[in-house]
Formats: structure tokens, C-alpha cells, sequence
């Protein structure tokens, strides 16, 4: 969708061939690699939402990206590269000027930074909820709060 969206359908459906492709390979899912496929998804999406909302989409997507970024990291510590990312994206938008090719790209203030984050993490807040719901069904709500990702103290839990 986004990707259509933005460049149009030709580079959409050559997209959406690599990543089914590459998220299906046998040599890959037939060696327990689900996690991993669930992680890359939630990643996509979050992404995704983010470009979303720059070129001119309602600020609901950066709830939904916040909320995917956040997924993304309980599936596998590396997830959070998604978030890095989007937070490095952000903080490089106000010194960046808007080329005049892209005219459907909205032009970046502070101020929206500092609004932006706040739906990020509004949204990473709202992606927490099911989790910690999951958690707690299952009586296991320390284990939850001990991967937190922003705690110090990373112990793996089985």
C-alpha cells in the first residue's frame, strides 16, 4: 500500500515478490525462522506507517507505527532497529528541506517533531496493552516487565 502509494504500482509489486519470496524461502521458514518472519512484518508496518504519515497521510499511522515498532522488539531484540531508525529519520527531518519533487511530502517543523514523538510514543504505549494483557492471562507479568526494552537488566527468559 504504501509503496504504491508513493512510487506507484510497478515498484509495489516488485516489492511485494521480494518479501513474500524472502519471508517463505524454504532453506529459511523450515529451520524454525517464525519469529523472525513476525518481527520483519511488524517492522514493515511500522516503517511503512511512518512514510505514510510524511507524505500527507492522517497522524493515526504514526499511532500504528509506534505500536509495530514497539511488537517488533518482543519478537526479537533486534526489532528494535526499527525503532532506532525511525527515531534517526525524525530527528534528520527538520535540518532536511523538502525537494521540490516531492510535492505531496508535508515540510517538517520542530513543533511536529516534538508532536510526532508524542503519537510514537502514544502508540508504543497502545502496542504495550495487548502485550501486558498476554502477559498477565498467562501469570507471567515479571517476565514481561524484565524485556522490557528499556530496562538495563537484559536476562533471557525461557
Amino acid at each position: 500500500f504504501t509503496l504504491r502509494k508513493i512510487y506507484g504500482i510497478v515498484p509495489a509489486a516488485v516489492s511485494l515478490i521480494f518479501a513474500a519470496f524472502y519471508l517463505s524461502c524454504p532453506p529459511y521458514a523450515k529451520t524454525g525462522n517464525a519469529k523472525e518472519q513476525f518481527m520483519i512484518a511488524c517492522m514493515i508496518i511500522a516503517a511503512c506507517s511512518l512514510m505514510l504519515r510524511h507524505y500527507g497521510h492522517g497522524r493515526w499511522w504514526l499511532i500504528l507505527s509506534g505500536a509495530m515498532a514497539i511488537n517488533a522488539f518482543y519478537f526479537k531484540p533486534t526489532g528494535s532497529s526499527v525503532a532506532i531508525a525511525m527515531l534517526v529519520y525524525l530527528l534528520t527531518q527538520p535540518f532536511l528541506t523538502t525537494p521540490s519533487d516531492e510535492p505531496d511530502r508535508l515540510r517538517y517543523r520542530w513543533r511536529q517533531l516534538v508532536d510526532d514523538i508524542k503519537l510514537l510514543l502514544t502508540g508504543s504505549i497502545v502496542g504495550l496493552v495487548p502485550l501486558s494483557i498476554f502477559y498477565i492471562w498467562q501469570g507471567r507479568l515479571g517476565s514481561f516487565l524484565s524485556n522490557f526494552p528499556a530496562s538495563a537488566d537484559r536476562k533471557s527468559v525461557v
